[in-house]
């Protein structure tokens, strides 16, 4: 159901609840081919390690051990005349980032958090995945692509979750698939206020696994849903 990002649902004005906040992630460093490093705390041994991610061949190493992972290349813009080219710099140099995280402190050893936009058009959603190592191999265990416009962030609470609070275009959509059937009146959606819920990953780390939790209730609203047809 295509929205123009004219009529963007209203941000909700209710403040958000209290996020529990993960420990500052290590620093990663980016050469002059765009390769970022990271150091990571390997499982079972507890010893640190240099993470790197490639962007030209979309391979994350660690040690001896390497995975292909999803990478935009490039993140267009309009140059106003209608024809589009490369960002200076492109996506794969300036907004991809790699972060050690520790998903569950009681489990020793982290994952990596690979973020970027997900994709060319206006305002692009956050595409994230998980890497952990299972059975000694890395693994993908988690992607997800935020829904609707800008950026959609995740928090590592550090309870064995990956969160993420819907924004104004997830919480407006989710409802509109719901009712739709009984949504015939635009000025009524119009005047929507829809509720805002909690997205919630768990992950499995004996199992290396990453499974979706029923969605938690918060006590936001948006201001109005704005949509039509």
């Amino acid at each position: 159901m295509p929205v123009a990002a004219k009529d963007a649902p209203a941000a909700a004005t209710t403040p958000a609840p209290p996020v529990s906040v993960t420990a500052p992630a290590p620093p990663q460093t980016r050469n002059d081919d765009g390769v970022l490093t990271t150091t990571v705390t390997l499982p079972g041994s507890g010893a640190a390690a240099a993470a790197s991610i490639d962007p030209v061949s979309r391979r994350l190493t660690v040690g001896d051990q390497a995975v292909e992972v999803e990478v935009v290349e490039y993140y267009w813009t309009d140059d106003g005349a209608g024809a589009s080219e490369p960002w200076p710099g492109g996506v794969t140099e300036t907004h991809l980032t790699l972060a050690a995280v520790d998903l569950d402190p009681r489990t020793p050893g982290q994952q990596l958090h690979i973020a970027q936009p997900s994709g060319d058009d206006e305002d692009p959603t956050t595409r994230h995945q998980l890497v952990a190592l299972v059975d000694g191999k890395l693994k993908v265990v988690w992607s997800w692509v935020g829904y609707g416009y800008g950026e959609t962030p995740v928090t590592f609470p550090g309870d064995g979750t990956i969160r993420h609070i819907e924004n104004a275009w997830e919480a407006c959509h989710r409802l509109y698939d719901l009712v739709k059937p009984k949504a015939t009146d635009e000025e009524t959606w119009n005047r929507t206020r829809a509720p805002i819920g909690e997205l919630v990953w768990k992950f499995d780390a004996a199992a290396g696994t990453v499974t979706p939790a029923p969605l938690r209730k918060t006590k936001l609203r948006t201001d109005d849903c704005n949509l039509s047809g």
